[in-house]
């Protein structure tokens, strides 16, 4: 089951950077932002969830294909801390919200609940 939720889950996550990347863009030049640091924070936040999505998806793909109990470790522990808060800030935390952000984010956060189950039940079939 975790296999099948990486899989699909790599493809939704190409799908969530476009689309979550054009709505930053409309919305830092179309928008105005009350607070500084909400404009601030947006696309570093974006950047960031890009950059370690990546390796989080390898280090499932890997620790569940080889049965390795440390990467997949490092995948549950990167999908709880810094991916399911940003995911839940780029779709509603934020100060403009589009209601697609919060479709995608559901989607995506769907995914982060499905992996950590699974990944918590693969890891303690593995101990």
């Amino acid at each position: 089951p975790l296999a099948i939720c990486l899989h699909y889950n790599s493809y939704f996550s190409l799908l969530f950077a476009f689309l979550e990347m054009t709505m930053i863009f409309e919305k830092l030049n179309h928008f105005y932002f009350r607070g500084q640091i909400q404009r601030t924070i947006l696309a570093p936040t974006f950047c960031l969830w890009t950059m370690i999505e990546i390796p989080r998806l390898y280090f499932g793909y890997i620790g569940n294909a080889k049965e390795r109990v440390p990467k997949l470790a490092s995948f549950l522990l990167v999908t709880l801390f810094p991916q399911l808060p940003m995911v839940c800030y780029l779709s509603f935390l934020q100060e403009h919200t589009f209601p697609f952000d919060a479709a995608l984010g559901l989607i995506m956060l769907s995914f982060l609940a499905c992996e950590l189950l699974f990944g918590c039940y693969t890891i303690r079939n593995l101990m």
